[in-house]
């Protein structure tokens, strides 16, 4: 863990020069990060996609180095329930979502990512 987190999770107040560290992640982290305990999206996915499962698998190959774990867990949802479902959906749970998290396209990622999923080849014409 960086020393720098380590300082600050044991002080009560914040340096400037912290505060706006922290200002600098969570701009570049707000819209692409599920909040654990949200469930403004739950329920809109009309596929019954469980998105809050499936970004935190993101989370685990991405964020904790886990690629394994997260692979293992996506490949337990059941396929009618995978973000592969997502293609081609008007993607309601964007508009569920109060973080402006592009959550269709996060989704899609993920099905490529843990799936090892191709894109499909493009035709020749």
């Amino acid at each position: 863990m960086c020393p720098r987190f380590v300082r600050l999770a044991r002080s009560t107040s914040l340096a400037r020069q912290d505060k706006k560290h922290l200002e600098t992640l969570e701009a570049a982290i707000s819209t692409k990060y599920c909040r654990p305990g949200c469930d403004g999206c739950y329920g809109s996915c009309p596929r019954g996609v469980p998105i809050w499962d499936i970004l935190r698998y993101k989370m685990y190959f991405e964020n904790y180095g886990d690629q394994k774990f997260a692979m293992e867990r996506y490949a337990r949802t059941p396929g009618s329930n995978s973000a592969a479902a997502c293609t081609g959906c008007s993607a309601p749970c964007e508009a569920a979502c109060s973080h402006g998290i592009s959550v269709r396209a996060r989704l899609l990622e993920v099905h490529t990512q843990l799936t090892f999923a191709a894109p499909a080849p493009e035709e020749e014409s």
